[in-house]
């Protein structure tokens, strides 16, 4: 039977659990991720004839070795084998759950975007365009609802093809971070992680990639010539992708106009299709 890993990512209170409990009933183990007090929960389901086996993180605002809980899911994304990753967004606060996106696929990781909270997000007026989502990061955008069950079969099928996927989307960042970026690469040893990816988490002082540079006089180096020239790139690099996911976010996302929390277009439809007044009109 094929097997496939995936990782449940998102900020805290965007849904995860319930989305877990969705996909595969109330069947979990929690337990401690080695050496922390960190939770994570795994569970297994077969679907479609293959073995799918989840693993969720703890909520975080970002990838970082900041937080115990960002070092955990740190590791578990760019140190484990995994075959792609969920990641739980909320309709309301698209924006927030993009920049940890962004940050999966430097990595080259594949994943799916599950955007929880889409009936809240239109009782406010938001509408989520997940189409044109979808073209713009080249990945799968499922709208769902953990307690209907509403976008799971999608969500679960989308999974199925998710080791076949290839990470589209590059971010782009100015020329003295592509620089940089640049000339760090051309140092790294081989590894399965991209050079590009890890570069930029060395510049973002992330120590845990420290290591495939090899030579600590190299770092040395680096990190005194970036001293000198660019000593907020790591800075530079965070305004770059929360620049980049807020303008995907804004035009993914619709503003429209309510009628006691309905929307206008909704109200619309429903009245054409009432029983007495739809014909009187058509």
């Amino acid at each position: 039977m094929d097997k496939i890993k995936i990782v449940l990512v998102g900020q805290p209170n965007v849904g995860k659990s319930s989305l877990l409990n969705a996909l595969v009933g109330p069947k979990v183990v929690i337990s401690n991720y080695p050496g922390t007090t960190v939770e994570v929960t795994k569970v297994q389901k077969t679907f479609d004839g293959i073995e799918m086996s989840f693993l969720d993180t703890p909520g975080i605002y970002s990838i970082s070795d900041r937080s115990e809980e960002e070092k955990v899911t740190e590791k578990i994304l760019f140190e484990e084998e995994i075959d792609g990753v969920i990641v739980v967004s909320d309709a309301t606060a698209l924006e927030r759950s993009l920049y940890v996106l962004l940050q999966i696929m430097e990595a080259d990781i594949p994943a799916v975007i599950a955007l929880n909270f889409v009936e809240d997000a239109r009782s406010k007026g938001i509408k989520i365009d997940c189409k044109r989502l979808e073209k713009a990061l080249g990945i799968s955008v499922i709208p769902i609802n953990p307690i209907t069950k509403k976008g799971i079969d999608d969500l679960l099928n989308s999974l199925l093809r998710i080791k076949d996927k290839k990470v589209k989307f590059r971010v782009e960042y100015d020329d003295h971070i592509e620089e940089a970026i640049s000339q760090i690469s051309s140092k790294l040893k081989e590894t399965r992680l991209p050079k590009r990816f890890i570069s930029v988490r060395i510049l973002e002082g992330d120590e845990d990639f420290y290591k495939y540079l090899g030579d600590e006089k190299i770092l040395d180096s680096i990190k005194k010539n970036l001293s000198e020239k660019h000593p907020k790139i790591d800075r530079d690099i965070a305004v770059t992708r929360y620049g980049i996911a807020s303008l995907l976010a804004e035009e993914a996302t619709q503003i429209v106009h309510t009628v006691r929390g309905e929307d206008i277009q909704e109200k619309v439809d429903r009245f054409l299709l009432h029983r007495s007044w739809g014909p009187v009109i058509t």
